[in-house]
């Protein structure tokens, strides 16, 4: 932009016929528009700005004409501006190219792309717009061309977005930025691309599950709509998952997830059986994807359970198969502990008194009582305990 201050000799009132100020005469000349008009403070002064625009030279010296500068009695042989302001110039300063940069391009589709760029016309840009230009750097060969605003007053730098459609599926896009001015076409010192997918097919676990969690706690895992190359970021539509094989565990959480962005996201998945496990990712239309193998580990240890009685036992005969008491998780899951365990009789209506080894050391969670007999008939329950946990009572044992 061009800006101009004149001077008058003497004191104005305001006027609605205010002076006319131009640059460069012939062909057309450039008219200064009032910037503020007279000063409040000094009503000697009278500013105004004009574009540099392509019409110009690309630089050189320009003569400013004044016009209609008028004493407060109309009268035109007493202009009142300061004489030297007739003869005053400026330069053009046209001389740098824009700056102009493409600082992103996204993938959002089988046929388009979002790309950003940023502008800086430093007052030399001419039009009303720039231009995105992509090319396909493959057969089959297609250029696609988008119109960029330029900021008006040609000095406000500017960041574009747009959405680029009707691109090649599976294509890679070379990506520039281009801005007219008076010295030619501002282009972007580098060039970036935009690879482009093909319609959606197939589902892929970008983000495994843990490969140990602990049964009942949460984790997460990601899946992917992809061409079979890409991600389609604008696919629409939900995916669900689920245990491959469930063996009689349950799978908990929210099990079917929205696609953003191309990616259905789970997270606070939990399985309660521990065990080994491989999830599946379906969607209607899609080829399904399977994770990578996880085992669930046991929780801390929480109780105890009777876990095997004997069947038929009789007087003075040891117990088969063995009373077994087995340390578990909040969920009923084994947990491995070497925990001592002592069994008795919790009810005896009969009598009986118990023999063998009453405390056994659990092996891998269990404890094992092979040599328990008893010495009447009659039926009994068992108690058990480790000094922490205690078990419920166990069913009835009948000995005959």
């Amino acid at each position: 932009m061009a800006k101009a201050t004149l001077t008058f000799s003497r004191y104005m009132n305001p006027d609605p016929l205010q002076p006319s100020l131009t640059y460069t005469s012939s062909p057309n000349p450039v008219a200064f528009a009032v910037a503020t008009g007279w000063q409040t403070a000094d009503p000697r002064t009278w500013i105004g700005a004009a574009p540099i625009t392509a019409a110009l030279a690309i630089s050189g010296s320009h003569t400013l004409a004044v016009t209609g500068a008028r004493s407060c009695v109309p009268d035109p042989q007493h202009n009142l501006m300061t004489q030297p302001a007739l003869t005053t110039t400026f330069d053009a300063e046209t001389l740098a190219l824009p700056q102009v940069t493409v600082s992103a391009s996204d993938l959002i589709g089988s046929a388009s792309a979002r790309v950003h760029g940023h502008i800086d016309p430093k007052g030399w840009a001419t039009g009303a717009a720039g231009e995105f230009v992509l090319t396909n750097q493959a057969a089959p060969l297609d250029q696609h061309t988008y119109a960029t605003p330029v900021a008006p007053d040609k000095v406000t730098a500017i960041d574009v977005n747009l959405v680029a459609g009707g691109l090649t599926p599976s294509a890679t896009y070379r990506v520039q930025l281009k801005v007219p001015s008076v010295n030619g076409t501002a282009v972007q010192a580098t060039i970036d691309t935009v690879t482009t997918t093909s319609l959606a097919s197939e589902l892929i676990v970008t983000s495994q599950p843990p490969s140990g969690p602990v049964a009942g706690a949460t984790f997460s895992t990601t899946v992917a709509v992809s061409d079979g190359s890409h991600v389609v970021s604008d696919y629409s539509g939900s995916v669900s998952i689920a245990l491959t094989s469930s063996a009689g565990a349950t799978l908990s959480g929210t099990k079917t997830q929205t696609v953003v962005n191309g990616v259905a996201s789970f997270p606070g998945l939990s399985v309660d059986k521990t065990g080994s496990y491989t999830l599946t990712a379906t969607r209607v239309s899609l080829t399904s994807a399977t994770s990578s193998s996880f085992t669930v580990q046991p929780g801390a240890a929480a109780q105890l359970a009777f876990t095997q009685l004997p069947t038929n036992p009789t007087v003075a005969t040891a117990m088969s198969p063995a009373i077994q008491v087995t340390v578990k998780d909040s969920l009923g899951n084994t947990v491995s502990s070497t925990e001592s365990i002592t069994i008795s009789l919790a009810s005896n209506p009969a009598g009986g008194t118990p023999s063998g080894t009453l405390t056994r050391a659990a092996v891998g969670g269990v404890a094992s009582f092979d040599d328990l007999t008893l010495d009447k008939a009659g039926s009994y329950t068992f108690g058990a305990t480790d000094g922490t946990f205690t078990a419920s009572l166990s069913s009835s044992v009948t000995v005959s």
